[in-house]
């Protein structure tokens, strides 16, 4: 763990922007990020892969790229080969976040709850039943997922679908309250930020109820019941671990009408924005934007199975 006064002898580089659909978030997340790290006295430098390609003239990399080549364990290769401490999940974690079916499949093992699925190809018949929805299997911010009501709209919204990603898979549709766990640390050292409770206008929480101020009522802390709350914390922690994260992930989840949560995305980069989950979650648990920035660059390391 980095120190203030260590790392104000260090150059950081926060790598934002980057090639993937979410571009544009992400350097949003990464202008609020450096203006909070040279607010904490420090020395810091914007990279964004697209158009500074990678530099590796820093000490220390703060991640904040979303998406393929960022989110996936591609960047964290780069960086572990460099030997360049980073922020957030390894190689390995990040690529299995980032690939949700594989995210889905090791949640299943450990007995997690996730909403049934199947991989869907243009020769598969589709075995779950409407309502339901329609993911790309590599994507984040809800980019490319469509709610799909009716058995006649299934195969259309699928081929529709499929021009844009190759492949994608559908997910039983679970009705309830959609809320999102942030997580800060590693193994016994973590912390558990409030819970967040999300209403949005739309039918679900899909990129615009995200990204538009007033599309979506958040609920902090989520005004669940103790048993229902503190069972959602510990799922959410198990995700955490399922998967070997570190540093800061944010698990999204739903709570059906029994109490029951079911995990439906890992999210191993979570957004900076000023309408992101991950900053208004650590100013519910008493943290400025700067600390929590600081808690996630203080833990940045190298993948602990290429030390």
């Amino acid at each position: 763990m980095y120190t203030i006064d260590v790392l104000k002898k260090m150059k950081i580089g926060v790598f934002c922007g980057g090639f993937s659909r979410e571009r544009d978030v992400s350097l949003r997340s990464g202008e609020n990020v450096i203006n909070a790290i040279k607010n904490l006295g420090l020395n810091v430098i914007k990279i964004d892969p697209q158009v500074d390609g990678l530099r590796d003239d820093i000490d220390i990399a703060y991640l904040i790229l979303h998406g393929k080549c960022g989110e996936d364990g591609t960047i964290q290769g780069w960086l572990e080969m460099k030997r360049i401490p980073y922020t957030g999940p390894g190689v390995l974690s990040s690529a299995m976040a980032m690939n949700k079916v594989i995210a889905k499949e090791i949640l299943a093992r450990k007995n997690i709850k996730t909403p049934k699925w199947q991989l869907i190809t243009k020769e598969e018949n589709v075995k779950i039943k409407p309502p339901l929805m329609v993911k790309p299997c590599y994507e984040g911010s809800s980019i490319g997922v469509s709610l799909v009501k009716n058995k006649k709209d299934v195969k259309k919204i699928i081929k529709k679908t499929m021009k844009d990603y190759k492949k994608l898979f559908i997910e039983e549709y679970i009705k309830g309250d959609e809320i999102t766990v942030g997580i800060l640390g590693e193994e016994k050292n973590i912390k558990v930020l409030p819970i967040l409770m999300l209403k949005p206008k739309n039918e679900f929480y899909d990129y615009e109820a995200k990204y538009t101020s007033g599309m979506t009522d958040f609920l902090l802390p989520a005004p669940l019941s103790k048993r229902v709350y503190s069972k959602a914390e510990k799922e959410a922690v198990r995700a955490y671990n399922a998967l070997g994260c570190r540093g800061v992930a944010r698990i999204d989840m739903i709570v059906d009408k029994r109490g029951d949560s079911y995990v439906i995305d890992i999210n191993t980069a979570p957004g900076m924005t000023i309408h992101s989950d991950l900053p208004a979650q650590a100013k519910k648990a008493g943290m400025t934007f700067e600390d929590l920035v600081f808690d996630i660059l203080s833990k940045a390391s190298l993948d602990s199975n290429y030390q």
